[in-house]
This record gives C-alpha cells, structure tokens and sequence, in this order.
C-alpha cells in the first residue's frame, strides 16, 4: 500500500500548489505538473526523495536544480515535453543535477538553450555534478533567439549541449 499526503494551497495570484507533507513508502504517488504544482521547480522543491515528478505535454519555460534522488519524466515524450531556458540567469544550465544518486532520472523531454547575441556563447543543457544519474530519451539542443536568425546559419562561442564533473552518468536515447 502506498500511502502519500498532500495539502493543497493556493497563492494569491489563484495558481494551485500541492506540497507532500508527509510520504510512507519508497513509491508514493506522484506529483504531477501542472496539476499539483504549477512549475517543475516547485515540484521538485516539494518532492520527497525517490518521488516521481510526471511532467504533462506543454512548454516550460524554468532553469531547474535537482540535488535529492527523483525522477523525472516528460509524460508525453519529448515531442510534447519541452524545457526552455528561463532567461533569469544567463550562464546556469537549464538543468542541475548537484550530488544525485542512481535512483535520480530525467527522460522525455526536448531540452532547448538558447544564444541571445551573436556571438554568445549557450548555457548548457543538463549539468552533471558528483551524480551517478541517468539521461534517457531526451532531444537537446541549441537555438537562436529569432532575430539573430537573418545572419547566418553558424554558431560561435561555448556550445555543451552536457556537462559531467565527477559523475557517472548514463545518457541512452538521446538526440543531440
């Protein structure tokens, strides 16, 4: 029996949020974006270690810090399940992954970064530090911002789609 609590709050803006409050097993229910937390940030400052994050088809638009054993997965595949750079900080990969262990996952998601000015370098991707974790069926990729589109067809600059520093990462499936 799996056995997960959850309370239901609601910020002032009216955006639902569902925090675990307190989970009994090693495989609660999982918390679903968006319905229990609108952003993938929030869920997974709420999850509990060995969660699953179930992410729906959208586009989300979030720089992301995983330092705790979660999974995440992009429901629908990475056709529908698309991760963009938040703009918030320039030079921080899209994804973190800080001190993960083997449990920790990330799969079906298209992950996108972005070159704002020519010549710039792109933040990266998904940034393995001491992580023993897993990249699955994920499409990663670099992109212009749409004006720097009339130039040419060329990049310049820092372009790590990944980066792995310590780790022991397993990366199968992956479109790069």
């Amino acid at each position: 029996i799996n056995y997960s609590y959850y309370i239901e709050a609601e910020y002032e803006s009216g955006a639902n949020i569902w925090s675990s409050i307190a989970s009994i097993n090693s495989h609660p229910v999982p918390l679903i974006v968006p319905d229990h937390c609108p952003q993938i940030s929030t869920a997974i400052e709420f999850a509990n270690p060995y969660e699953t994050i179930l992410v729906k088809p959208g586009a989300y638009k979030e720089q992301l810090v995983i330092d705790k054993e979660i999974k995440l997965i992009g429901e629908a595949g990475p056709l529908k399940t698309k991760i963009f750079h938040n703009r918030e900080n320039d030079w921080y990969p899209i994804i973190k992954l800080n001190n993960c262990g083997q449990f920790t996952e990330i799969s079906g998601f298209t992950i996108t970064s972005y070159v704002r000015e020519w010549g710039d370098s792109a933040p990266q991707c998904v940034n393995f530090q001491k992580s023993e974790s897993k990249l699955y069926n994920c499409v990663l990729k670099i992109t212009r911002e749409p004006e720097l589109y009339y130039r040419n067809n060329t990049f310049r600059g820092n372009m790590e789609l990944v980066s792995v520093n310590n780790s022991h990462v397993q990366i199968r499936n992956c479109l790069m």
